[in-house]
């Protein structure tokens, strides 16, 4: 079972036709943005983007509050890296990588604080519609190459180090490992010859037993039911237990 934490969130057709009609009401003049911006009510004269975007127009990456992390990437046939180390604080980080044609990524490593908020998180945004949120990931990566919809894949690296921390990583369930006597055999035998005389000398069978104490984690117990029902985003619980004396399992 793959332990994906994600929330999607779909902008609703109603409420595009009510901002619309409030900005006609509001502004005479109407901004020509794209990538599903809007005229700013506040500010006729700029456009409210989508997250990941920004500009007058909404043709520019959004930002980075953080930085030396973030910009415009140039996909080419060859493979190239985005790593995220050694960041403190807030961070917000927003890439936006282009291409000729479509854009292939893959999540090679992800640690975070596993928890059911996401409060820390990757979003990816592949989607040829950019008012949709992106996918959004804390906890076990997927393990596949994904590919945009269209020329450009949006990625929005979100934490807050202090508040959640890094000591809540969550891994994928091991077997349990039982408790196993190992035994050790040793042989020697010495062979001594001579004209008249013959002795035979042979070392005992030593055998040494060793026991070996495994800690390790038990399977995962069954999800719980949801907190929320009717398509809502809620939340459920699983657990598993660590088998050892001190209760330290790595």
């Amino acid at each position: 079972m793959i332990n994906l934490r994600y929330c999607n969130k779909i902008t609703n057709e109603i409420t595009i036709k009510i901002f619309l009609r409030c900005i006609s009401d509001t502004c005479k003049y109407r901004m020509n943005c794209s990538n599903g911006g809007y005229t700013n009510p506040n500010n006729c004269y700029e456009c409210k983007c989508p997250t990941g975007l920004n500009g007058r127009d909404c043709l520019s990456v959004e930002k980075s509050k953080t930085s030396k992390c973030g910009g415009d990437l140039l996909a080419s046939y060859d493979y190239q890296n985005i790593t995220i180390t050694a960041l403190n604080g807030n961070v917000h980080c927003v890439w936006r990588i282009r291409s000729r044609a479509q854009v292939l990524v893959y999540i090679d490593q992800l640690q975070l604080p596993c928890k059911a908020t996401c409060t820390t998180y990757l979003e990816l945004k592949f989607k040829a519609d950019m008012i949709l949120t992106g996918s959004r990931h804390c906890c076990e990566l997927p393990n596949a190459w994904i590919a945009s919809e269209s020329d450009t894949f949006v990625i929005i690296y979100k934490a807050n180090i202090l508040t959640d921390g890094f000591d809540d990583l969550d891994s994928s369930a091991s077997k349990l490992l039982p408790h196993k006597k190992l035994i050790m055999t040793t042989t020697t035998t010495t062979t001594r010859t001579r004209p008249t005389i013959t002795t035979t000398t042979t070392t005992p069978t030593t055998t040494t037993s060793i026991t070996k104490v495994t800690s390790a984690w038990s399977k995962w117990g069954k999800w719980s039911a949801c907190s929320v029902t009717c398509g809502g985003c809620g939340i459920q619980r699983r657990i598993r237990a660590c088998y050892d004396k001190n209760q330290y399992c790595p």
